[in-house]
């Protein structure tokens, strides 16, 4: 019996030192890894915090990296042991995230022993069910959730359109039925909106995603980022007169903007992409 306790110690500390010089190989880009930068600086000043490690783990399931998310779910589970059931819904997430039902299943099965009526638990195993091919009881656990009069999120409908198309990317227009259903919940929300762009995008189906930005261009008052958008699209389908046009519009409508709105980083950023589209279109039409 101690050779085994000794053995477990032993993996635990293998785990536990790898997760630390894991961690410390970190290149940032992007907003997500600004977030994650932000936590490991807080880390370092309270590296104690199971919280902190608990939410930069997420931001790395964000950033599709599972290695340094696993790591910090397994130091933030030591520090506060405490956490358990909590952190079996985190690992449920993480093994659906990186198409892995199987684990996640297991995982989120033990959360909903102790937790049967969780929305959160739920929609996660529902989202499972997705993975595995089995829609039936996927629905059984979200029938469950309306017949509790759930706290609707668009968290929720991400989890299962993103498991529809993992389990069977032919079906994206599934994928997209549910994030409907959720804008049927939640009335219009841009979030839903995004996520069916990112996905009709993806898939191709540009005319339907142009559709779906004209609807988000006439319920907003500044349009600027969506107008880009439009824009990208129609440069995937080779429209560049209107592309150029759109993303010209673009960047006189954030030049108008008052100064305190203009100078933001995020406008900044929007006025750059309007800039660059432009001139990448002009070189096409001079290239002609």
């Amino acid at each position: 019996m101690s050779s085994i306790i000794i053995n477990i110690f032993s993996f635990w500390m293998l785990i536990t030192n790898f997760c630390y010089f894991h961690n410390k190989k970190i290149d940032f880009h992007g907003p997500v890894h600004e977030a994650i930068k932000r936590l490991t600086k807080k880390i370092e000043m309270h590296p104690d915090s199971a919280n902190l490690y608990f939410s930069r783990g997420q931001y790395y399931v964000i950033d599709d990296d599972f290695n340094n998310a696993y790591c910090d779910y397994k130091i933030a589970l030591k520090l506060a042991p405490e956490k358990e059931v909590f952190t079996q819904l985190l690992y449920a997430k993480l093994y659906n995230h990186f198409n892995k039902p199987r684990l996640a299943f297991f995982y989120v099965n033990q959360f909903l022993e102790s937790h049967p009526n969780s929305n959160d638990g739920l929609i996660t195993r529902a989202s499972t069910y997705f993975l595995l091919g089995n829609e039936k009881s996927a629905l059984i656990d979200i029938e469950k959730m309306l017949q509790q009069n759930f706290e609707a999120k668009p968290d929720y409908y991400y989890q299962i359109s993103d498991a529809i198309i993992k389990h069977d990317s032919t079906e994206y227009q599934e994928a997209i039925h549910w994030l409907r259903k959720g804008e049927e919940r939640l009335g219009f929300n841009i979030a839903l909106k995004s996520k069916i762009i990112d996905i009709l995008v993806r898939f191709k189906n540009h005319d339907e995603a142009i559709n779906e930005i004209d609807s988000i261009i006439n319920q907003l008052q500044r349009k600027e980022k969506w107008i880009i958008e439009k824009a990208k699209i129609l440069e995937k389908q080779n429209k560049y007169s209107e592309a150029y046009q759109l993303y010209e519009k673009a960047f006189t409508d954030i030049q108008s903007l008052p100064n305190r709105h203009k100078s933001t980083v995020a406008a900044m950023k929007m006025e750059a992409e309007a800039i660059e589209g432009m001139i990448r279109l002009q070189e096409i039409k001079n290239g002609d």
